[in-house]
């Protein structure tokens, strides 16, 4: 589900919390290493796509078991928000559902997903890929159009990527109200929402009215930084990381990462004055790179998504591995929570799915599906 390189665009209308203290806390009342960390879990605990909620109070990641699950940064308390189906029949686990990729509202309160629903049909098993918001609140998870990767605008609008075919050949993305058609992927929002940076034949920019295309770079994976003046990308290379303005008259080279990282998400603190590529982490006023002392060579050789997720003072990150990892941008402050030791609050999580009525979906969230997409073969179950 990463942004791949290709060209083309056919646009279509459509109807600083304070957490320094408290994590602070958690971590002095554990046991550390000389090395600065503590030792691993005790038994397997596997977790990815760790988001840090931007209010502060939760950290969602998702699970081997399938589901999303958020826990408090103090480690007290757990929940289960999404309880995905099992395969049919059931004797066929590779079936059953999974939850990924969970991305928060600016509310804290919706939470976007996106759920893996596979089936079997030709003597091999088929992926179906679908964005789905959950309520927190209320429990209620609408599921919103085949899609994956969603991102949230400063303003409460989503996106995410679209597919062509089950083969999951990029055919574009969807923004609020209008999908924009074509071999392109990974769309990123500007700070104003009046914007987006997204990969085709490398890195453009594009209103969110479909007007005043250009292409501003050679290379893929655009994140629009916080303050606005910068797009962050990857080189063609994969290993280089640079910056240009959204206008794409100011160019700069900014790092270059390990081989072993080049599918790394790049991932902007909420200042935009750090950029995290794995654990390597850039202060761009100095120039200045820090490489974290966490292993996730076993993580990137399987593909799993580590992160990791800054919270929303810009403090500290969370990697997803074995449990959660959180710690400082200088390395100091290393700590680890182990969801699977914390009884859930809520063990049996919401049903899925509790559909909403479609208005009041496009009400809340501002999206609707008209996705064209070429359907998959025809099940035979």
């Amino acid at each position: 589900m990463k942004a791949r390189t290709f060209g083309g665009l056919l646009v279509t209308t459509t109807v600083s919390v304070v957490l320094a203290a408290v994590i602070a806390g958690v971590a002095a009342s554990h046991s550390v290493s000389a090395t600065g960390q503590i030792a691993a879990p005790h038994a397997s605990c596997d977790t990815w796509d760790p988001a840090w909620s931007p209010d502060g109070s939760r950290i969602a990641f998702g699970v081997s078991e399938g589901q999303i699950e958020s826990v408090e940064p103090t480690r007290t308390t757990l929940h289960v928000l999404t309880k995905p189906q099992t395969g049919t029949p059931p004797e066929l686990p590779e079936l059953d559902a999974h939850d990924l990729t969970p991305s928060w509202a600016p509310d804290s309160r919706r939470l976007a997903f996106v759920r893996d629903s596979p089936y079997y049909n030709g003597n091999r098993t088929w992926e179906d890929y679908s964005v789905n918001v959950l309520d927190t609140t209320s429990g209620v998870i609408a599921p919103i159009a085949a899609g994956a990767d969603p991102t949230w605008s400063r303003t409460g609008v989503l996106a995410y990527d679209i597919f062509d075919d089950p083969y999951f050949d990029p055919a574009g993305f969807v923004a609020g109200s209008r999908t924009f058609t074509g071999e392109i992927a990974g769309p990123s929002w500007s700070p104003d929402g009046h914007h987006l940076a997204y990969e085709g034949d490398g890195v453009f920019v594009v209103d969110r009215n479909g007007a005043h295309r250009r292409r501003v770079a050679s290379g893929g994976s655009p994140q629009w930084s916080p303050d606005g003046r910068w797009i962050a990308y990857r080189a063609p290379s994969g290993n280089r990381i640079n910056l240009v303005s959204p206008d794409g008259k100011r160019h700069r080279r900014l790092v270059r990462v390990g081989d072993d990282v080049t599918d790394a998400p790049i991932v902007w603190s909420p200042s935009g004055a750090r950029i995290a590529v794995g654990t390597t982490i850039v202060t761009l006023a100095t120039g200045k790179v820090r490489k974290l002392n966490i292993d996730l060579t076993y993580w990137y050789a399987y593909g799993d998504y580590t992160g990791p997720s800054w919270s929303p003072d810009g403090h500290w990150l969370v990697y997803a591995r074995d449990g959660l990892e959180i710690v400082r941008p200088d390395g100091s402050g290393f700590h680890a929570i182990t969801p699977c030791a914390i009884t859930p609050s809520t063990p049996q999580g919401p049903s899925y799915p509790r559909l909403v009525n479609l208005r009041v979906l496009v009400a809340r969230a501002r999206v609707r599906e008209e996705v064209r997409r070429v359907p998959p073969p025809p099940r035979t179950d």
